[in-house]
């Protein structure tokens, strides 16, 4: 893991509830569920794991309606982060038990940039693990 961030909606003088969010990046490379190809780089002597620029990312919005629920959860994603550094398709690893901050965490992701994995000093594209805290406090 390289680090952890939450999202907290915060009221802001009768306005909506605003997040503070936190995220949790872990490599995914050499999992089960990782293509053939990129399980075989990432084991290879050299590989380095991509990892997300956190300065890139805007703050999702809580959703209004898991904030007014008092709904929290965690979401773990994994998405492509391809050799521009783009995350080019994700998916939900783990559910935070609501559609709604799932959502919101994988649109979120889409938006940010990676430093891609590297083989030897080259790009390479591979799965990365991102894991959202929606907390209310």
């Amino acid at each position: 893991m390289q680090g952890i961030r939450k999202s907290r909606p915060q009221a802001s003088h009768g306005k909506a509830a605003l997040p503070a969010l936190v995220l949790a990046a872990a490599s995914l490379a050499g999992c089960a569920q990782t293509p053939a190809n990129t399980a075989a780089a990432a084991d290879m002597p050299g590989f380095q794991h991509g990892v997300v620029r956190f300065n890139s990312c805007a703050k999702p919005n809580y959703p209004a309606d898991a904030a007014a629920a008092n709904i929290q959860g965690t979401v773990t994603l994994r998405f492509m982060v391809e050799t521009d550094g783009q995350a080019s398709a994700s998916e939900v690893v783990t559910s935070s038990g609501n559609t709604s901050l799932d959502e919101a965490a994988r649109q979120a992701i889409a938006k940010c940039t990676f430093t891609p994995g590297t083989l030897n000093g080259k790009p390479q594209r591979g799965w990365t693990q991102v894991r959202y805290v929606w907390s209310i406090s």
